[in-house]
């Protein structure tokens, strides 16, 4: 509540008890089954003077301090801890946010994304989620894909409409980037620093493989896992860029296996492939950059910034239907670097970028 001078009786309206619907919504999303015995959740339970669901309710803070989001996350956490229904907890999570002044659809969402993190924390499954989605192969539409991929686009006619590419990574980083904007970079997956661009660029990027493509709020921030962290949500800015990957093998699928035959028949490849689907998405988004993962996946970089939150999810939902990977829409998610070299020597390279998109600040 610091900086905040709420009256009594607005305090009184905030914290009254929510009462719930006669009939909740059904469930969100296929969670991750919590087994009473998992490590983390005996770890919390065992945790001295923790807070209990209702009071972790009874004192969120007002929208608008910067410690909401946080304090989401672990109301989340005791409520299923305490067993409840996840349905019941994001109703009354969402509800109790937004009484604090946060917008209906932020409330919606940031309460479902604590929800699926929570789930998979406790249940012990590593990797976390920042999506209204959990992505299933059901929801891959093979068909248009295969239509947008066997159409005229493909890497060279990508690279053909190219603006000129900056040389190097400090030339793409002046692009995208104002000089005291906060980077995330990591020359190894859980090496990862957070400085000011000019500070990286003076100190040299040689060997720097990832980056954060959305400005850091500050250096440092408190993970999920209550840990100091240089890369996680909390010292996470504003969404700057979408990043979208597109990653399809062999072996993946029926649909996609009999896709790459008649692509290969059509003297494409997969890279071809890719390429045709960033074409396409840039109807919707703009398209700034392109960029070689090393291995066989391209990184298209949308600018995004002022875009409504509802625009975006719908972008991402439709990205995932045309087999886009959901763990790059994380804002805080590292993605390659332009022009880095991969373990194996790779090149990172930029194959596309039109910096007419671009959208950032010169202040």
């Amino acid at each position: 509540m610091a900086g905040f001078n709420v009256p009594d009786w607005r305090k009184e309206a905030e914290n009254a008890p929510i009462p719930l619907p006669e009939q909740l919504p059904g469930n969100l999303l296929e969670l991750p089954f919590i087994d009473p015995s998992s490590e983390n959740l005996c770890r919390y339970l065992a945790r001295q003077g923790r807070w209990t669901f209702d009071q972790h309710l009874a004192h969120l803070p007002r929208h608008g301090t910067g410690e909401l989001h946080r304090a989401i996350y672990h109301a989340v956490i005791a409520g299923l801890s305490e067993d409840r229904h996840s349905t019941e907890i994001h109703y009354l999570v969402m509800e109790h946010s937004k009484r604090k002044g946060r917008p209906p659809n932020q409330a919606y969402k940031e309460a479902a994304d604590s929800l699926i993190n929570a789930h998979r924390w406790l249940s012990g499954v590593d990797a976390v989620v920042k999506s209204g989605k959990v992505p299933n192969e059901r929801m891959i539409q093979w068909e248009e894909i295969s239509a947008i991929a066997t159409e005229d686009d493909t890497l060279a006619s990508l690279q053909e409409a190219s603006g000129e590419i900056p040389p190097d990574q400090e030339g793409v980083l002046r692009k995208l980037f104002n000089p005291q904007d906060y980077i995330c970079c990591a020359r190894e997956k859980n090496d990862a620093q957070t400085y000011p661009l000019e500070s990286w660029l003076k100190s040299g990027m040689k060997q720097v493989r990832l980056m954060v493509p959305n400005p850091m709020s500050k250096p440092w921030g408190i993970n999920q896992k209550g840990r100091q962290s240089a890369r996680c949500l909390d010292n996470t800015g504003p969404r700057k860029y979408l990043v979208v990957e597109f990653d399809f093998n062999e072996g993946k699928c029926e649909q996609c296996d009999a896709l790459l035959k008649i692509l290969e028949q059509m003297g494409r490849s997969i890279m071809d492939m890719n390429a045709a689907l960033h074409a396409h998405l840039q109807q919707y988004l703009p398209l700034a950059m392109v960029v070689f993962s090393g291995g066989k996946s391209l990184h298209g970089w949308y600018p995004c910034g002022g875009i409504p939150e509802e625009q975006l999810i719908e972008f991402q939902n439709y990205a995932q239907s045309l087999g886009a990977d959901f763990t790059l829409f994380i804002p805080c998610q590292s993605v390659r670097m332009p022009w880095g070299v991969r373990e194996n020597g790779a090149v990172q390279e930029v194959v596309y970028f039109n910096q007419e998109v671009l959208q950032y600040d010169r202040k």
